[in-house]
This record gives structure tokens, sequence and C-alpha cells, in this order.
């Protein structure tokens, strides 16, 4: 089946165009895209993507618009070595990545939006009317890029304000009720100063079916911005940006995809009766992952987003000064149907108290940050260029993650667990869940690298990067337990039957593992970290056409806690990776980069669970060692002035090499397991893109044709390489339209993404013992189509 999605998709594109070699003579003015010159900054400094010594793919806005890539997952799709999951916004690169993303752990792939760190990868896939070209670096960048770049970083550069003015429109209608308008304006206001402004309002129906309430991935998002740069001086020059964005959606997460679990009425971890206990309904996710059943729509916002960023360049005698700065805050909030069901209540073995069914996940955070470095560089002629600076990060976030069941009234009068007096404490959202985390975290960071030509061919690359990290966090954690008929408390409190049988109308437990019983753990927790990460390279030019380079670095990644958890500190992360690469033009056909790398990677930061009385909670490890190796391929080749094909490849073999003993909780009867071997998350072996394009020529403008066909191999996303944490492989199709007037005023775009509606995983968690363990998944979206007007002048 895939192999005919493959031909249906590339091959038919093939077709088309050599068909069509008769039906119009190419114009005189196109260009081979093979010797384009895309400027790239990967190095901290400008240069042709062709000339730099580090394995990066770069997506221009115009090859963007051309082709299609829209979103961070279209750019983690034809990027070897990258995937992306949604939700929980996590970039993996050569196995590298994230495993947790609650305050005190970091990311393992550095984002940055114009030289400015965020942990936010959502930014990566901005709107091409905003974004002038994204960089996606592999392998460790510590000494440039430092903060927790230990697997790569995403380099992300604005469109900057133009001399002359502008103005370009955009509107796009699809299915699902699509509607995308954009819109920018650039005007000089002087000589040497100039001022760009622009927004974006996207608004979509759901396209996951909710037969019981609002259709879910539903997404309403504005974003806008304004740019001011000016040029003080011949020496001197400044840029500042403002952007701010705001959304307002429902969830797109959490489709459990199993059939209820109606055989279990408490399960081994649980703190409430199982919500689909007896439960007559059917799920109908089960068979269809794009309908649900869900009585509580759920809501996903973000608020109050504002950013800033400034750059300052000044250059005298040689040298040029650099600052570059920002801040960012904002508020989040989502919530979403933790059972799964329409199920609104049920008598408890029906004869008890009634077991409300209905129950609600929500998480919220509040998040400040800021960074900033200063940095030197040499602008000369000879023979050695370097890079010398400084950097500060300072982060303060305070998250919260609740579950309620709230029409569950006997919540709201809470025992103590052992006296089985009332607590006193209140609990007026009948949270049976309520875990709560602040942190602030600084860093800083001295760096440099110098660059020297050996000969005319031969070039030897040094730098070393040192980072101290500083994490103090709180955490606050509260469970409460309401069990009728159940006997004992699990373990917590004496066998009381009667207490949650007689008095279950009245009251809960207070199942919080303290010392009292009573009341949130409340628990201060602090850690330092320092370390170094560098890099030796040597690169060779034997003609102005190849580059061969091959080098070693070291990665650092800052050590950390899971804030929610109670657990001990994690120490950071070293990497040690190895690697060879060729960067090959032959004529103005065909261009070739190719990159071979083995990792050396210590001391993984894994999130893993673990039973604690009736309550299942995180613990978070160190892993003692991993192993990643690969090779990467990305070819474009021109056969002609208006044929294009576009080609990426990579295989990943990455595995734990040492890492003993764990329990999976959806199979605990395999007791410790030793994981050495097993595959990585998000870690898939093959994965590849070819894309064709064929340009028709008319006097009026020109025609071009897209075909594209990308597959991501299977993946796990749990250290456990069971299947039911297994994504399976799978394929997309796209085509894609796009006229070109020949005055440049304006686009017509018709397209359609996931032309065979195949079902893809992004994102894949496993649900709670009364769940039966039910496998939860993010879904890429379904096929959609539209078409899109562009307008500029």
């Amino acid at each position: 089946m895939k192999k005919q999605v493959l031909l249906s998709g590339i091959a038919s594109a093939a077709l088309l165009t050599i068909s069509s070699a008769h039906a119009q003579d190419a114009t005189e003015e196109a260009v081979s895209v093979v010797g384009e010159v895309i400027t790239v900054t990967s190095e901290r400094r400008e240069a042709d993507l062709q000339d730099v010594a580090v394995a990066v793919s770069a997506y221009t806005s115009e090859r963007r618009e051309t082709l299609g890539i829209l979103t961070t997952q279209d750019i983690a799709r034809l990027t070897p070595g990258m995937s992306y999951s949604e939700f929980p916004n996590r970039v993996f690169l050569r196995g590298v990545g994230r495993f947790l993303n609650t305050p005190g752990s970091d990311p393992g792939v550095a984002t940055y939006a114009d030289g400015v760190y965020t942990s936010e990868a959502s930014v990566i896939g901005l709107s091409s009317l905003f974004v002038e070209r994204v960089e996606v670096l592999r392998g460790p960048q510590g000494t440039l890029y430092g903060r927790n770049s230990i697997g790569g970083a995403v380099n992300v550069v604005s469109r900057r304000p133009s001399d002359e003015q502008e103005f370009e429109f955009r509107q796009t209608l699809g299915n699902y009720g699509t509607s995308i308008t954009e819109a920018a304006l650039s005007v000089p206001l002087s000589d040497a100063a100039r001022m760009r402004v622009a927004g974006s309002s996207n608004r979509h129906d759901g396209y996951i079916r909710n037969d019981a309430g609002a259709d879910q991935a539903q997404a309403d998002v504005r974003f806008y911005e304004v740019q001011l740069e000016a040029d003080l001086s011949d020496d001197l020059d400044v840029w500042v940006r403002y952007y701010g964005s705001v959304a307002d959606s429902t969830p797109t997460t959490g489709i459990q995809i199993d059939p209820y679990e109606t055989a279990t009425y408490f399960g081994s971890s649980s703190l409430l009766p199982s919500p689909t206990f007896g439960y007559a309904g059917a799920n109908p996710a089960a068979t269809d992952a794009f309908t649900v059943s869900h009585d509580y729509d759920g809501q996903y916002r973000l608020d109050d987003q504002h950013a800033v960023t400034a750059a300052v360049t000044y250059e005298f005698d040689g040298i040029r000064m650099r600052y570059t700065g920002g801040w960012q805050t904002y508020d989040f909030f989502q919530d979403s149907d933790f059972d799964r069901s329409s199920r609104v209540s049920y008598p408890a073995f029906g004869i008890g108290p009634v077991v409300e069914a209905g129950r609600i996940e929500t998480i919220t955070e509040d998040k400040e940050f800021s960074s900033h470095e200063l940095n030197l560089s040499s602008t000369g002629d000879g023979p050695m260029q370097w890079i010398t600076g400084l950097y500060y990060y300072e982060e303060n976030t305070e998250q919260s993650y609740d579950i309620a069941s709230p029409n569950q009234a006997q919540l709201g009068t809470l025992l103590n667990s052992f006296t089985l007096a009332p607590t006193g404490v209140a609990n007026p959202a009948l949270n049976y869940v309520d875990l709560g985390a602040e942190l602030e975290s600084t860093s800083w960071a001295a760096f440099g690298q110098i660059d020297y030509d050996l000969t005319p061919q031969w070039r030897l690359t040094a730098g070393l990067r040192y980072t101290s990290d500083e994490k103090h966090g709180r955490e606050t954690l509260q469970y409460m337990l309401w069990a009728p008929f159940v006997a004992g408390s699990l373990g917590y409190g004496p066998s009381a039957p009667a207490v949650e049988g007689a008095f279950a109308s009245c009251c809960a437990l207070d199942a919080t593992p303290s010392l009292t019983g009573q009341g949130p753990n409340v628990r201060d927790v602090s850690g330092e970290w320092d370390g170094f990460s560098g890099r030796i390279g040597l690169q060779w030019r034997p003609d102005d056409d190849t580059l061969v380079y091959g080098g070693v670095s070291q990665g650092y990644k800052s050590g950390g806690f899971n804030l929610y958890a109670f657990t001990p500190a994690v120490a950071e992360e070293q990497l040690i990776a190895w690697e060879v690469g060729l960067k090959q033009t032959i004529g103005d056909t065909l261009q070739v980069n190719a990159s071979a790398f083995l990792y050396d990677y210590q001391d993984l930061q894994i999130p893993v669970q673990v039973l604690s009385g009736p309550v299942v909670r995180d613990n978070f490890i160190n892993a003692d060692e991993a192993r990643s190796a690969g090779l990467e391929l990305e070819v474009i080749w021109a056969p002609s002035p208006n044929l294009e094909f576009y080609g990426t490849y990579s295989y990943l073999n990455s595995e734990f090499t040492d890492f003993c003993c764990t329990v999976d909780l959806a199979n605990a009867a395999a007791g410790a397991q030793d994981l050495d071997g097993a595959t990585m998350p998000q870690s898939p072996e093959h994965k590849f893109n070819l894309t064709a394009l064929y340009r028709f020529g008319f006097d009026a403008g020109d025609l071009n044709i897209v075909g594209s066909y990308s597959y991501v191999g299977d993946q796990y996303f749990s250290p456990f390489n069971t299947e039911r944490y297994l994504s399976p492989g799978s394929g997309q199709v796209d085509w894609r339209a796009v006229w070109e007037s020949a005055s440049g005023h304006y686009d017509l775009v018709g397209y359609i993404r996931n032309a065979t509606d195949e079902v893809a995983y992004n994102g894949l968690e496993i649900g709670s013992a009364d769940s039966g363990f039910a496998r939860r998944v993010t879904l890429n979206p379904p096929r959609t189509y539209g078409i899109e007007l562009r307008v500029r002048y």
C-alpha cells in the first residue's frame, strides 16, 4: 500500500510534467535552484549554506511558499533526523530531545527566534509572511548556541522592514471552514529608518468530530507584530521587534484510540472509581480516530503573550560588536475531557452512592523569560576569523495540573486518612489531583570560536563554551481518594470499609502521602550544574563546488527536576558527537549534501512511573548511556530549468546501551526491565521525502505544479518498545498548484494536503490503570484543501 501511495503521489507528478512538456516552452528567465545562494547565520555570521561545515537545512520564505512548507510539522517531515510532537511541544534531532515538559526540565534542542532563546517550538512554524528563513542545525551546537542545544538548534529569522514601501495581503479559504487572513506593510520612515507592521488571523472548525459536543481541534489564533529598524550611523544599527498572539481553540490531544475499559471498577493506581466501569457505550475513536464522544468540550487558550526583541550592532576597527536580547511573557490554559466519554454517572455496583463519570483535566502556565547575549566577532579578510561572547538567561514559571470530578460533591469534604477526622482543607474545585509548581531558573555562559585557514583549501575550527545553570523550585502535591465499597483505603489509614461505604456520601479521604495526611505536601528544591561544551573540526575545499568536513563536538544540557513528583534532581546530560559530511554541487543540475554521525550520549534525563500507595507518580532519573548513529542525505536535482526534484533521507539507529531497571506499569507483570538495546523515543529508523516541481511558462506568468510524498517510519513514544507505545509508520501525499503573475503582484494557490487522508500520530501516551492503560494520541490533520490569494505591491 505504501509503495502504491508513493507511485501515485510522485510518479504521477513526473508523468504530468513529461506529458505537458509540449504544451508550453519554458520561460527564458527560469533559473535553476541548484547553485542558488541561501544565506544562513548558523555560524553567527552570514555565509552561503554550501560553505558552512555544519549539517544544516534551510527553508527560505520563497521556498516554503512554493513547496507548501507551512507548519512546524512540515519542517520536521522534510528535515532529516527531525521529529516533532505538537503536544506536548517536543522537538527531537537524531534521537536527542526532551522526554518531560514539566518545570525544572529543559529541551534538548534549542529554539532561537532572532537570536533569542525560547523553549516554545511553535515559533518554528510561524507563517512565511513573518519569517524570512528557518535554519535547522543538527548535532550539538553548544559552542555558539549554548543553552540546551545538546541535540541541535533551530534558528528562526524574521522578515525585516524594507527600504521601499511594500504591502502584502494573503487570504486562504479551505474545508473545515478554514479562513486565514494575513497582511504586512513595510514603509521607510526616512533614509535611515524603516518600519514593518504585520498581523494574521487563522481560524478553522474542528476536524475531530464529536458526537456529544463541540468538534475538537477547532482553532482561532491571531498574531501581530511591529518592527523598527534604523541605521543611526555608518557603524551603528538598531532593530526592535514587538509581537504578540492570542489563541482560543479546542484541544487536539488525548484521543483515546482503544475501547473503554469496562471491567475495572477501581484500578491499582486509582483515586476514584472508573468512569467507564460497566459502561455499555462504545468509544467511536477505537474504530475512527477522528470521531470522539466527549461531553466536555474543553479549551485551549493563550492569553497575554507579549514579546520584545532587540539587536544593536556596532562596527569598529575590524570588529563587530552585537547585542541581542529579548523578553517574553504569556498565560496558557487548557482543559479537556479526561474520561474521554459522554457517560454522566452510575450507582456504585448498582446499589451504592452515585459515581459521577465526568472528569476534567486542567493545565495552566504563566511564564516570563528573558535572554541576553553580547558578542564580538572579526570582520576582516585575514586567515583567522573569531567570535567570543557572554550570555545570560532568566526564567520564572508557575504551572498547575489538576484533575477534577466537578459533580462529585463528596470531594468537597476531606477526612484525614489516618484519624478520619475532618481536615478542614477546602477543595472547592472538587479536584482529586492537585499539583503545582513554581520555578526560577538562571543560566550564564562564556564562549569563543576560532576559524583558521591553514591553507586556501584547509580550515581548522575550534570552539569552547562554559555554562552555569541554577534552578530554584517549589512544588505542591495533593491527592484525594473516594472509594465506595473498596476496603482498606488502598494502603492509607485504617482498614475502614464503613467509612468508605456508609459514610461515602459525606466525604473523601485526603490521600496525600505525607506525615499528617492533611493538606498538600510542599517542597522547596534547588540545584546548580555547570559544564563545558566545545567543538573541533577540519574542513577541506578542493574547489568552489566541494566541501568536505569532519569533527568532534561535545554537548551539555542542564540538570533539573520534575516539579510535581517530589523526586530527586537529575544530573546534567553530556554528549560526544563524531561527524563527517560532504556538500557537493555538480554543475547547474545537482546538489548533494550528506552527513554521517556517531553519538555517545551520557546521563539521559528520563521520566519513569512508580506506584506510590494508590497513585501513580512520575519519577525522574538519569539513564546511564545511549548511542545514536546515522546517515542523512539532502538532494536537489534540476534536470531542466523547469523541472526540480527535492529529496531527503535519514537513517537513524538510536538505542539505550546502559539503562536498568525500571517498570512499565502497563506491563507490571514483567517486573523491572533491562532496557539495554531498546530504541530511544521519537527516533524513527527511516524517514524520507520526495518533492517534484514543474514550472509552465506563459506570457502572463508561471504555473508551478508540486507533488510531494513524505514517509516517517515506526517510532516509539516510550523507552519500552512494545506495541502499546508504537506509532506506526505513515506517509503523506500533498499536491499544490501555484500561479505567479508576470508582474509579481499576485499569486493564486490551490492545495490538497494529506491527499490520501492517512491517519498519523505525532504524539502518544497511555492512560491510567482504570482506563486499561489506553493509548491516547495526538493526530496530524486529515485531508485538507483550499485556495490562497496573495497580493503584493
